[in-house]
């Protein structure tokens, strides 16, 4: 399993969409700041520097900890998040809940 440390959002830091997204949110008459978020993406300004946090995840089942491998690769694989060799501020824990026909869903803690 990749080291969480690794994992950053991309919804955060890096763009949302390129090329043919951007062209459909500018086509719908998406305002500039929509815009730069999709091209550019976000990164929060501080007034200080955050200290850095690392929370451990939940307790999980060997088949929870199989569905949040495979969630991981998956993700890694369609680009909604990627490796990064830095170490982010802030590591939330990972988790999984039921869903309605014995299916899990992949969760972050946001705390």
């Amino acid at each position: 399993m990749p080291n969480t440390l690794s994992l950053v959002p991309r919804c955060i830091l890096q763009p949302l969409h390129s090329g043919h997204v951007l062209d459909e949110w500018k086509e719908i008459g998406a305002n500039d700041y929509i815009l730069s978020i999709i091209s550019v993406g976000v990164k929060p300004e501080f007034l200080t520097e955050p200290s850095s946090i690392k929370l451990n995840n939940h307790k999980l089942t060997p088949i929870q900890e199989h569905f949040i491998e495979s969630e991981i690769k998956e993700l890694l694989r369609s680009g909604a998040i990627r490796a990064v060799s830095d170490t982010p501020k802030c590591v939330s824990p990972l988790g999984c809940v039921n869903k309605k026909g014995n299916k899990l869903r992949l969760i972050t803690d946001f705390r």
